[in-house]
């Protein structure tokens, strides 16, 4: 059994075409969604590229009977640096700009004095190398990127 075609039904004073305005914003909706998604991947990417990471140990300087040796991590994503001396106990934010890394952190004691501790080193290839210097102690920083 044959059925007849089907022929569209086109209302009075349409052409039958499809509309160029709709097609250019469809398109133009379906670019957008496009460029955020590659962006979106792009940003993801390049956060996760950008994130390295060293570690190593810090050697007392000055007060050497009162601060004993310990390890540090430091830890770069973009322009952000995280410094975690003694394993992580105590962290230090701050930024790098170039090759030199700032970081600091300080917070009120009890007897309302300022606990300062701050982080000042360069950054070259594999090695961070610096100083850590706390109210008491002062340490030599040598970190190796893993």
């Amino acid at each position: 059994m044959l059925r007849p075609p089907i022929t569209p039904r086109i209302e009075p004073g349409h052409s039958g075409l499809p509309n160029p305005e709709r097609l250019t914003a469809g398109r133009t909706l379906a670019l957008l969604f496009l460029c955020v998604d590659v962006a979106a991947c792009s940003h993801l990417d390049i956060k996760q590229r950008a994130k390295l990471q060293w570690a190593g140990p810090l050697v007392a300087t000055v007060n050497v009977a009162q601060c004993p040796r310990t390890q540090g991590t430091l830890v770069l994503q973009n322009t952000q640096v995280i410094f975690a001396p003694d394993d992580g106990t105590w962290t230090l934010a701050g930024t790098v700009r170039s090759n030199t890394i700032e970081a600091a952190r300080s917070r009120s004691l009890p007897n309302h004095q300022v606990y300062a501790t701050e982080l000042r080193a360069s950054w070259t290839g594999n090695k961070v190398q610096g100083t850590y210097t706390t109210p008491i102690c002062t340490y030599t920083v040598d970190l190796t990127r893993f």
